[in-house]
């Protein structure tokens, strides 16, 4: 991880010298480390882990048998561990749990709600009925 440059500020006092002339390294120095470190966060080094409040989860869950007639859904719960109110889940990843290389063909999004120290996923769709799924998901 990139540590961010602690100078926030660069004043006139800082890049003049005795006799009032501006002073070039004075002042490209904190430039040069700025766009460095800068550079080093976007090229690679930028991780959600690091850099933004995030949980990762895998959950495991099968759906009913009237999924796809009826639309029932058991709801899928899990903690929060973010410390900090929800704002999204980003679906990583979800495949069916007997069979990774089966591709889902129907678009999957997630409904959901946080209460508290607790997220409830309330849907999923684009799944298919009595079939055992597993997801990742992404808590930010």
């Amino acid at each position: 991880m990139a540590i961010p440059v602690p100078i926030r500020k660069i004043y006139m006092a800082d890049v003049i010298d005795n006799e009032g002339n501006v002073q070039a390294e004075r002042l490209l120095y904190p430039l040069n480390l700025f766009l460095e470190t800068t550079y080093n966060l976007l090229d690679g080094n930028l991780e959600f882990g690091e850099n933004v409040k995030s949980q990762i989860s895998e959950l495991e869950f099968k759906t009913s048998s009237t999924y796809e007639s009826a639309g029932t859904f058991t709801p899928i719960v899990f903690k929060n561990n973010i410390n900090s109110k929800v704002n999204g889940l980003i679906m990583l990843n979800i495949y069916k749990s007997d069979n990774i290389n089966e591709i889902i063909i129907d678009p999957v999004t997630l409904q959901w709600q946080a209460v508290k120290r607790e997220i409830k996923i309330t849907f999923v769709t684009g799944l298919k009925s009595n079939t055992r799924y597993k997801i990742k998901i992404m808590v930010v």
